[in-house]
């Protein structure tokens, strides 16, 4: 299992969720986070009428599992990212 910030749009207030494991696709990477950020994307976000949202577009940590197509990163890799939206 893995937490996850959840928006509850109808509640109006933010959840820690457990959510089930998940494995990378053939072009992606998990990452096991340290940190991540809010930004305004998420404000706006919270106006959108779409339900039940994990928050947070950009993060660190590190990479605990590649896809079988990723060569240029490893497990054990120490990564900063943004997610592009």
């Amino acid at each position: 299992m893995f937490k996850a910030l959840v928006l509850d749009k109808e509640k109006s207030k933010f959840n820690i969720e457990d959510r089930p494991p998940i494995q990378p696709e053939s072009d992606e990477v998990l990452v096991k986070h340290l940190s991540i950020g809010l930004n305004d994307q998420d404000i706006y976000d919270f106006y959108d009428d779409n339900g039940p949202q994990i928050l947070g577009y950009e993060g660190c940590g590190t990479i605990v599992s590649i896809g079988s197509n990723v060569d240029n990163w490893s497990e054990g890799d120490e990564v900063v990212y943004l997610v592009d939206s």
